[in-house]
């Protein structure tokens, strides 16, 4: 169980910085205070993969609350190693995307 808790927050922190790091691109993206279609493209892309990833993170928290109001919990249990799994792909995907942005 902790093991989860600390897979999930790990996943927590890491989206927080990607989300930290988005909001740095746009920064630079509208320095000379315009942001072009493309860049904005690149923006809304890596916004939507990151409130996916973000929703499905709550996802995995509730389910991990309802895992321990349950004692057959093992369904539930499945499901969450299947998100984490998921949701960690997902941030790899998100990471290498941060950084095919050109500036």
């Amino acid at each position: 169980m902790a093991d989860k808790k600390a897979k999930i927050e790990n996943l927590r922190a890491k989206l927080m910085n990607y989300r930290s790091t988005l909001q740095n691109y746009g920064e630079l993206f509208n320095e000379d205070g315009y942001i072009d279609t493309e860049e904005q493209k690149q923006l809304d892309e890596m916004q939507a993969v990151i409130d996916k990833a973000e929703r499905k993170l709550e996802e995995m928290e509730q389910g991990e609350l309802k895992k321990r109001n349950r004692e057959d919990g093992g369904n539930i249990k499945s499901m969450i190693d299947e998100s984490i799994t998921a949701l960690e792909k997902k941030l790899q995907i998100v990471q290498g995307k941060l950084s095919d942005i050109t500036i």
